[in-house]
């Protein structure tokens, strides 16, 4: 039997070099590091650095506050501001999801 046809004419062989191959390069060199690598684990951790910046934000204004509290005669306006803020920020947060949710 002639060695072309114990190969399928090289069929399978053109096939991998034509198509797969090319596919596989782009995949990897293109999806897998520019995309993957780049772009969704840039973004991650540029997610977990705001984070972080923002607990050692709020990590030196708590301590603020603390020592603003401690150093006044009378606490109580500076509890009921924060409490007050918190509850807006909560009913604001509450209201803009229902918000999105249905319109």
């Amino acid at each position: 039997m002639p060695r072309i046809l114990e190969n399928k004419y090289y069929v399978d062989e053109i096939y991998d070099a034509a198509i797969i191959n090319p596919i596989l390069v782009g995949s990897r060199e293109g999806l897998w590091k520019l995309f993957d690598v780049g772009v969704i684990d840039g973004f991650l951790h540029a997610i977990g650095d705001l984070v972080k910046e923002t607990g050692r934000l709020v990590r030196h204004l708590r301590q603020g506050l603390y020592v603003a509290m401690r150093r006044s005669s009378c606490w109580a306006p500076w509890l009921s501001s924060v409490s007050l803020l918190i509850r807006h920020l909560c009913i604001w947060d509450s209201f803009t999801r229902f918000m999105q949710q249905h319109f």
